[in-house]
């Protein structure tokens, strides 16, 4: 089977998108699949990343086209039953109003959402905020939780679960860090949590 991830432009900063299918991709090559793979070459919204995934896959004939965040609009370009749209977050719908929201609204939520076979995300609260603001088929969309990197492995070691004591620093913050989920989390343990972000006011909760 023939495979194209696409990415957002590639950043030495942000890579946790990238991280996480790295991970798949080394998976599927074990498998004997063959993978290709495109970046934008832009930030954001632009007909220039439209462009270029085209012309990189426009007329490649692979089997699937995963779109792996951020560019959702890219599907639009490509066969409707070989797209697998991955989303990992709405937060771009709580940024913006009026009529700028309705046109992101359209190009990043409701069109790739039509077009695309099947809809990944990587937990139960983005799938139920998806299907709140596209109402789509709840068929389509699939929570896959973030693959664990080889390099953590379990380790077999007596604890007290409910005692332990963490100081957790959470220092680069963006507006999409689900902190409800970090929260919920936390419930189990006897914690310290330290936040610091310059979102301090629109810290996604």
């Amino acid at each position: 089977m023939k495979v194209a991830f696409l990415f957002r432009k590639a950043n030495p900063v942000f890579f946790s998108i990238e991280r996480v299918f790295f991970s798949i991709e080394e998976e599927l090559r074990r498998q004997g699949h063959s993978i290709e793979k495109a970046y934008a070459p832009d930030s954001g919204l632009s007909a220039k990343n439209f462009r270029a995934v085209m012309n990189r896959f426009g007329r490649k004939g692979m089997d699937i086209y995963h779109v792996t965040g951020d560019i959702h609009y890219a599907v639009l370009g490509f066969p409707r039953r070989q797209v697998v749209l991955t989303i990992h977050d709405c937060v771009f719908l709580y940024n913006t109003t009026g009529v700028k929201r309705r046109i992101l609204k359209w190009l990043f939520l409701d069109a790739p959402v039509k077009r695309a076979a099947v809809i990944t995300t990587i937990s139960e609260f983005t799938r139920e905020e998806i299907l709140r603001f596209s109402k789509c088929d709840p068929g389509k969309v699939v929570v896959i939780p973030d693959p664990v990197n080889e390099a953590i492995y379990f380790t077999e070691k007596t604890f007290n679960f409910y005692v332990i004591l963490l100081n957790i620093f959470m220092y680069f913050l963006m507006e999409n860090t689900n902190l409800k989920s970090v929260f919920c989390y936390l419930e189990y343990f006897s914690s310290y949590l330290t936040l610091k972000s310059k979102y301090r006011n629109k810290l996604y909760l």
